[in-house]
């Protein structure tokens, strides 16, 4: 019994020392290298919260791992390391969280499996958004580009929309819109496929949002379609009773008293007319007197001198065609009228006598 208890505590000893001796010449093997890939942010429950930004972030790290690990973690940043919510360091409650690359890196699953120690990154953090996520019911309307259409029908007539919570109000009294490209279509009866997006007036990023079905058909009757052209600058214009302006000097505060980057639609060639010059296209802005009696800071354009069946597409890449536009305006200072002194006539030379 004595010699198998000692035998026991040999082995146990020499178990030990093996396992130092392994810990000692594994740290001896490890080298420091620098890493260079992209990593990206994900909610760990996608059906609740949105993460922002998705896009990949670029990073440079300094590890201290084997050469396996090293090139198991240059793999990993290669195709793109995902780091979930709810990740050390990474919190899943809603908000603007700034986050610890090193602390959150250390904390993954994928490195943890290595040898590798992570001790530095650039950048050293990033901030990410975590939203709350909603899923409700949505009708869908046609968005049918450059074309005269009618009787447009779409099936499914409503969709499962799962969007940030905080665009449900954004989103009252309007529809998703089934976009379909006309470009391959001929004119009269057409069946075609639609892609599904939020307007754009919402500011929702295609990504924080999903539908079900992710795909609609619109049926209608195509009856011509039509251009679009790009106007660099298109100038506006006041629209104001003129007793009203006498007392005021306008002044537009941006860009010059210029719409920029305006595409407009229509048929060729009215299209034609607006390029050749033929036609003078403006955005009328209008104002009345409690606009200028209040020196208001921002109104929005009322309406578009277009030729006819020319519509505006949309404005600065941005698909707001009457976009509000900020104006100066200041009561106009009369310049005092200095009167003339008044003389009197010289007196008459009297006579001599």
């Amino acid at each position: 019994m004595r010699n198998w208890s000692a035998n026991l505590s040999t082995w146990f000893v020499a178990a030990i020392a093996t396992l130092l001796i392994w810990t000692w010449a594994a740290d001896r093997t490890r080298e420091t290298r620098e890493l260079k890939g992209t990593i990206s942010f994900r909610s760990s429950d996608p059906k609740q919260h949105f993460v922002d930004p998705i896009k990949p972030l670029a990073i440079t790290l300094s590890i201290k791992a084997s050469p396996a690990s090293i090139d198991r973690i240059q793999t990993l940043l290669e195709e793109n390391l995902i780091i979930p919510s709810g990740t050390p360091g990474f919190p899943t409650s809603p908000g603007v969280h700034n986050i610890m690359l090193v602390e959150a890196l250390n904390n993954l699953s994928q490195i943890i499996a290595t040898d590798a120690t992570i001790l530095t990154s650039r950048p050293e953090s990033a901030k990410v958004a975590i939203g709350d996520l909603t899923t409700t019911q949505f009708p869908l309307s046609a968005k049918i580009s450059l074309a005269e259409y009618e009787s447009a029908s779409i099936n499914p007539s409503v969709v499962l929309v799962t969007l940030p919570t905080s665009a449900i109000d954004a989103m009252k009294n309007l529809q998703v819109e089934a976009v379909v490209d006309t470009k391959d279509l001929s004119t009269g009866k057409n069946t075609a496929p639609a892609r599904l997006q939020l307007p754009e007036s919402v500011g929702v990023k295609s990504d924080q949002v999903t539908f079900v079905p992710d795909q609609a058909v619109v049926t209608f009757t195509l009856r011509r379609k039509t251009d679009n052209i790009k106007l660099a600058t298109v100038p506006l214009q006041i629209a104001a009773s003129p007793t009203d302006l006498k007392g005021f000097d306008i002044i537009f505060a941006q860009d010059d008293g210029v719409l920029r980057d305006v595409i407009l639609i229509g048929p060729p060639t009215a299209l034609k007319d607006i390029e050749s010059g033929k036609f003078a296209v403006a955005a009328i802005v209008p104002l009345n007197s409690g606009d200028l009696g209040s020196k208001v800071a921002k109104k929005a354009i009322s309406n578009w001198i277009l030729p006819p069946g020319v519509s505006v597409e949309s404005v600065g890449g941005k698909q707001i065609v009457n976009p509000e536009i900020a104006l100066k305006i200041e009561p106009r200072t009369s310049q005092a009228i200095t009167p003339e002194a008044d003389t009197e006539p010289p007196l008459p030379t009297p006579n001599s006598p």
